[in-house]
């Protein structure tokens, strides 16, 4: 007899139990759908609660690509767009847009001459010239290199010229061994001709960063080895020493990495940070800490804007990096994979085609 009542009292206190249980594990899961992971903030100062005055822009224009892979500006008032060997530009600083060309391979940098022509380098390393219509006018190749035509890696426009990172592979004889890199160049175009820069063998890096009077960096995308080449050739960077991209009297750099969450079974997150220098390189400052991607763009060496994608926000600086205050925040920053100063405001270009304007 105690034995039934035992158990028939037992099976409603389980039931009860088990729906207690799924309403928490319910209430669980709409509040965190409705709770954001924490603002990022600057890499120095109290923490602040995230008041934004701007309100999200109406929706901004769409540029007539199936997708953006990066935005690049040509001109004070023109920037251009590009996803594969497919461009788009806009001649008023992103208000308008209209297809201006379509190439088979993927397009690296863009030119814009003084006559209207637009000059570009894809990945299969040919130089194409297009008109102001987007007809083709004109295709180049790289100059073979001891026989063999180098392979272009990386390509950016700089001072009226595509500066071009090429490779020179050797031909194993054993079909077992991957080729490898016997030689690395520069090149610079400026849509008529093509001049071997700087030259060295091995292995000098496959991401370029271009800079004034001919120099620049190179660097490998997979380590922290680096290389500055100019007239000269090239020269090793320390590994301890950093670059960036030069506005005015600071140069700016983003450094990413992998964060490991504390406890059993927790994935790395993506981190980044941007760093500033104010002396040449010499010394760097931390400025901006974010969890995942960090995109950056300035307009000068006070105004610019730092984009913490994971977080969908935009942070701008009006004193050359100091400090930052939210100025947006936007769903459509989740997919942002460009940012470009150009017509006195920021554009933020999302993988799917849509831009936010940002005006500092």
């Amino acid at each position: 007899m105690t034995t039934r009542r035992g158990a028939s009292q037992f099976w409603p206190l389980l039931v009860v139990c088990a729906v207690a249980a799924l309403a928490g594990a319910l209430l669980a899961f709409w509040m965190g759908g409705r709770q954001r992971a924490p603002a990022p903030k600057p890499a120095a100062g109290p923490e602040k609660e995230i008041h934004t005055e701007a309100e999200a822009p109406a929706d901004g224009p769409v540029v007539p690509l199936n997708g953006i892979e990066r935005l690049v500006v040509t001109s004070d008032d023109e920037v251009c767009a590009f996803a594969g060997g497919t461009l788009a530009c806009s001649e008023d600083a992103g208000h308008t847009w209209r297809k201006a060309g379509e190439l088979d391979a993927r397009i690296l940098a863009i030119l814009r001459t003084s006559d209207g022509r637009r000059v570009m380098a894809t990945d299969d390393g040919a130089i194409h010239t297009l008109d102001a219509e987007g007809r083709p006018l004109r295709r180049l190749g790289l100059p073979p290199l001891r026989g063999e035509v180098p392979q272009v890696v990386d390509a950016q426009a700089r001072d009226g010229r595509l500066w071009i990172l090429a490779h020179r592979f050797d031909e194993p004889k054993d079909p077992m061994r991957l080729p490898r890199v016997v030689e690395t160049v520069v090149f610079a175009v400026d849509g008529e001709t093509i001049e071997q820069v700087a030259s060295t063998p091995g292995f000098s890096g496959d991401r370029l960063v271009a800079e004034a009077l001919g120099e620049g960096v190179t660097f490998a995308s997979v380590d922290a080895r680096a290389w500055r080449y100019g007239t000269t050739g090239f020269r090793r960077i320390p590994d301890t020493r950093r670059f960036g991209a030069t506005y005015g009297s600071i140069e700016v750099a983003v450094e990413r990495w992998a964060e490991r969450i504390q406890g059993p079974g927790k994935p790395a997150r993506p981190a980044s940070r941007v760093v500033v220098s104010r002396d040449g390189g010499e010394s760097w400052t931390p400025a901006f800490n974010t969890s995942g991607e960090a995109l950056v763009d300035f307009r000068d060496d006070q105004v610019g804007l730092v984009v913490a994608r994971d977080e969908g926000i935009a942070w701008l600086t009006t004193d050359g990096a100091a400090s930052f205050q939210p100025r947006l925040r936007d769903d459509r920053l989740y997919q942002a994979v460009s940012v470009v100063h150009v017509g006195g405001r920021f554009l933020v270009a999302g993988a799917d085609a849509q831009l936010v304007s940002i005006d500092p």
